[in-house]
């Protein structure tokens, strides 16, 4: 037993590929760690993850799932869809002997973002998540300042999306917490140019004018 992290991460230099792993010390740390082997020469990137109960029999179970996908038995990558491992990922979380009361779970939107609005997007930017916990839901940004070849300023801002809401009624609010977050990215991905601008502005360079 004991509480830890499902974490997914993608690699450019490893198409088609996902890593499925686990860790107690968070996914953005864990992609650091691997990020850092000199052998790998683009970095890991935390495209989901999710904490839960009993996380190394989670992290088990999940491999037996998709061995058949799995490239090799001694390392942790599957030639599996990732949006379909987020799925299962899903369902798995929650049996009652993975669930916890810390709840957090995050997922990457950033390729979603560019693809959407590409040069329009500050070029300092990262990472952009969509994340949420027991009663909040936040859309994150990570904005990379370098001030040398080798020195650099990262900066991350949250941005509580609870003041959205879907109708005239203030108590309605368009992200729930409770929803599963597919639907919330789904319903963050779907806000027009004008409601970006207006929700999460910082993102955009300065010459954007939403349609």
């Amino acid at each position: 037993m004991g509480a830890g992290y499902i974490y997914i991460l993608t690699n450019d230099s490893y198409k088609g590929l996902i890593k499925i792993g686990s860790t107690t010390l968070g996914a953005q740390e864990r992609a650091k760690q691997l990020s850092s082997n000199t052998a790998v020469p683009t970095p890991f990137r935390v495209a989901y993850e999710v904490y839960v109960d009993d996380y190394l029999n989670f992290e088990k179970e999940l491999h037996e799932k998709l061995c058949e996908f799995r490239v090799n038995p001694n390392r942790e990558f599957f030639n599996y869809p990732l949006n379909k491992a987020i799925k299962l990922i899903d369902s798995l979380k929650d049996f009652d002997k993975y669930q916890n009361e810390d709840k957090f779970e995050a997922i990457e939107i950033l390729p979603q973002i560019l693809q959407r609005y590409g040069e329009n997007i500050d070029n300092q930017i990262s990472s952009m998540r969509i994340f949420q916990n027991n009663d909040r839901v936040y859309f994150e940004f990570t904005k990379d300042e370098y001030i040398s070849e080798y020195l650099k300023n990262q900066y991350i801002t949250r941005v509580d999306l609870a003041f959205i809401i879907e109708d005239v009624d203030e108590n309605d609010l368009l992200f729930k917490s409770q929803a599963p977050i597919n639907i919330n990215v789904k319903k963050f991905l779907e806000l027009d140019d004008i409601s970006m601008a207006n929700c999460v502005g910082e993102i955009f360079t300065d010459d954007w004018i939403p349609d």
